[in-house]
């Protein structure tokens, strides 16, 4: 069966950080490596078992030095992604949580592509044993390939919840109350 393409394009962030203390969840910035796009899905195969994935880097940044040449490079490279590269159903974009909301916001005004626009990040580092990154890449994959994801704006991924204009939360909950459907467990409830 062939799988959705999806483009990850890595501006950086928490989610990008390796440590090489893997009990390191607070101090990574200082002493910890960010990882580019392709660096970031060799540490998490299993998200080349569910879409084609191509690689664009725009980093690697701390989200607070997300200024407005850098959106508009990014939404320039998205538009440019569409353009270009027939076949690319979905955009998830990794990002540092402290401007993300910012980012959604500027993408979701800006942005005139008709291909889901996922960001996502996370709260540890990639490699912590605690981290968040994985199944927050993962989720958002599911999402960006989702076709209901299509004309629901930018939408932000996080801890197995879909947040869209104005970043609320957007999804059902399944039956143990937690949010699932396609951008946690994958387990019987709609995307959107």
């Amino acid at each position: 069966m062939k799988k959705t393409r999806i483009a990850f394009i890595s501006t950086g962030g928490t989610l990008a950080f390796i440590e090489s203390d893997r009990l390191q969840a607070i101090d990574y910035s200082k002493r910890g490596v960010m990882l580019k796009a392709r660096e970031i899905l060799n540490e998490i195969p299993e998200a080349g078992d569910i879409v084609d994935i191509d690689v664009y880097d725009e980093g690697p940044l701390m989200s607070s030095a997300i200024s407005f040449p850098i959106l508009r490079r990014l939404a320039l490279l998205c538009e440019r992604i569409c353009r270009e590269q027939a076949g690319t159903s979905g955009i998830v974009i990794g990002h540092g949580t402290s401007t993300l909301e910012e980012t959604a916001h500027f993408l979701n005004l800006s942005l005139k592509v008709d291909v889901p626009v996922v960001i996502v990040g996370s709260q540890r580092p990639l490699i912590a044993l605690s981290s968040d990154a994985g199944m927050n890449l993962i989720g958002a994959f599911r999402v960006a390939a989702c076709p209901q994801a299509r004309g629901q704006g930018v939408l932000v991924v996080l801890n197995e919840e879909i947040h869209s204009r104005p970043l609320r939360s957007r999804i059902e909950r399944g039956p143990t109350g937690r949010a699932c459907a396609r951008a946690g467990s994958g387990t019987g409830t709609r995307v959107l």
